[in-house]
């Protein structure tokens, strides 16, 4: 099929409006002269009249091509889809994504880069990314995720094989169920730690489950089967939910109160949030009463530990003797001289 003028025009402006709006910024702006040789090497030969009319076809689709005259003469795009600053916390969000394998992640890295200019790719090349970040073995993932978010519109149920890393196996790998899918109604996909979580309902066990999706093998494209446990969902929506969930371990819900010293509160409000509910010790100026809403699980206690004495759970029982009990295995572990 012949390919007329239109063709070539829309060939040459869509040219044109990738070079100016990877190669120029208010700090980096491009000579006539430059663009002239650029559209020529690709094979497009121009004048500046007809370079005229093209960046007023392209203001007119929404890109602001300014003419800057101090210095030396040039242009840029004063409005590109993403300034230097958002190409930066993409890529750092990317970078930091442990759902993400790292092959994946220098990729989608390179084309968010070509959304900048020349000095700040090469600004960003020179960032330093999240250092020692452990990033996902399973290449399928992203795809997995894609068919899990197909499920969840398409109120389907899904299957998967669901991965362990073993010590001694070839492939580092074991399957749970002795390798039999899993076969569940999903519902959220939803991000904690850098890892992405799938929480899904097991008909099986009448409960509803957390599923790492780096962890997922063999997603299957979504079956037939409409989901179970959407009453329950709803009543127990994970997003809405007002009890914090450490590391996606689920437990049972309850009001903790914390004994802690006023240095930790930035800790607290960076897992609880700015809203946290907190009152003063009458004849203690070092410490305060924080009160929380908290799913109990070892993660939680494990946290809580960490703190050593500067953080106590002074209330609820429940929560109270679940931490002793938690304390006395780690003394009792290490108490051991074995290695068992």
């Amino acid at each position: 099929m012949p390919k007329g003028r239109h063709y070539e025009q829309g060939v040459k402006l869509m040219v044109l409006r990738d070079y100016l709006c990877s190669h120029s910024s208010p700090k980096h702006k491009v000579s006539m002269e430059q663009i002239i040789k650029h559209l020529a090497e690709n094979g497009i030969p121009a004048e500046r009249k007809s370079i005229y009319a093209d960046f007023e076809r392209l203001r007119d689709l929404g890109y602001d091509i300014v003419l800057d005259k101090t210095g030396k003469v040039g242009y840029y795009v004063s409005n590109p889809t993403f300034n230097y600053d958002d190409i930066r916390i993409l890529i750092d969000g990317v970078q930091s994504l442990k759902f993400v394998p790292q092959k994946r992640a220098e990729e989608l890295t390179t084309k968010l880069k070509q959304f900048t200019d020349a000095e700040g790719r090469n600004s960003l090349s020179r960032t330093s990314f999240v250092a020692d970040r452990a990033k996902s073995m399973n290449e399928t993932a992203i795809e997995g995720a894609d068919k899990i978010h197909h499920a969840i519109m398409n109120n389907r149920k899904i299957t998967f094989k669901y991965a362990h890393y073993w010590p001694d196996r070839q492939d580092g790998v074991k399957y749970s169920k002795k390798g039999d899918k899993y076969i569940v109604s999903p519902f959220a996909l939803v991000w904690s730690g850098g890892n992405q979580y799938l929480y899904a309902y097991i008909t099986e066990t009448g409960k509803f489950r957390t599923f790492r999706v780096d962890r997922m093998y063999a997603v299957a494209d979504p079956l037939l089967e409409a989901r179970d446990g959407t009453e329950l969902y709803r009543k127990n929506d994970i997003v809405r939910q007002e009890a914090k969930v450490f590391d996606m371990f689920r437990g049972e819900p309850h009001k903790v109160s914390l004994r802690i010293r006023k240095n930790l509160f930035d800790a607290v409000v960076d897992k609880f949030g700015k809203d946290v509910l907190y009152r003063p010790i009458v004849g203690d100026d070092e410490h305060i009463i924080v009160n929380v809403n908290v799913e109990l699980s070892p993660p939680f206690y494990a946290w809580v530990f960490t703190f050593g004495a500067r953080m106590r759970i002074v209330g609820d029982e429940k929560a109270v003797a679940e931490m002793k009990k938690y304390v006395k295995r780690l003394y009792e572990l290490y108490n051991d001289d074995g290695e068992k």
